[in-house]
């Protein structure tokens, strides 16, 4: 039996990349001391500033990113898979919060938007929807909470939809297709 080992490492960063970047270090060397093959990092690894001041002034052009080189060369020093939860980079005039997967040679990992629609999300008519649930649901047996997550701050209503078709079709027709609302998917 093959076993891999995964560490999520829990940080909190504040507004001092360099401090942020020496804690994350120390983390992520000690999960790869105990045989940590994937080590998760949060989102804002790097640097978290609550005004978004000090984000602004410390965001950068990928290619230019202080922590991103760092990530790297972490990555390649531990010779660890390192999720990157997300660093803040500058693209064009705008800021984008971005996240990283590292293979343990520190090269970027490609994710292509396409795997991740086609294999991680559920999305569709509310038939479309049933469906998909209930095929996952084949695969992995029956679950007890089912997370719906939405981030559509550019049509609220649409969101807001979303959500009411989730709840008063989706799960409903979930719910009698494996036996009634006693026994939620």
């Amino acid at each position: 039996m093959t076993i891999f080992k995964a560490a999520c490492v829990q940080l909190n960063s504040g507004n001092d990349m360099t401090a942020n970047l020496r804690a994350a270090g120390e983390h992520v060397r000690a999960a790869a001391g105990e045989g940590a093959q994937l080590v998760m990092l949060p989102e804002y690894a790097a640097l978290l500033d609550g005004s978004g001041r000090v984000m602004r002034e410390n965001s950068y052009p990928e290619e230019q990113h202080p922590a991103l080189s760092a990530f790297r060369a972490l990555a390649q020093e531990t010779r660890v898979w390192l999720l990157v939860g997300s660093i803040t980079v500058k693209t064009q005039s705008l800021m984008a919060n971005r996240s990283y997967l590292l293979s343990p040679d520190g090269a970027d990992t490609a994710v292509m938007l396409d795997y991740v629609l086609d294999r991680l999300v559920i999305c569709g008519s509310v038939n479309s929807v049933v469906d998909q649930l209930l095929a996952f649901r084949e695969i992995t047996g029956d679950f007890g909470t089912l997370l719906y997550a939405g981030h559509d701050w550019a049509d609220p209503p649409l969101a807001r939809r979303s959500m009411e078709l989730m709840a008063e079709q989706v799960m409903p027709a979930i719910n009698a297709a494996i036996g009634g609302a006693s026994r939620a998917a």
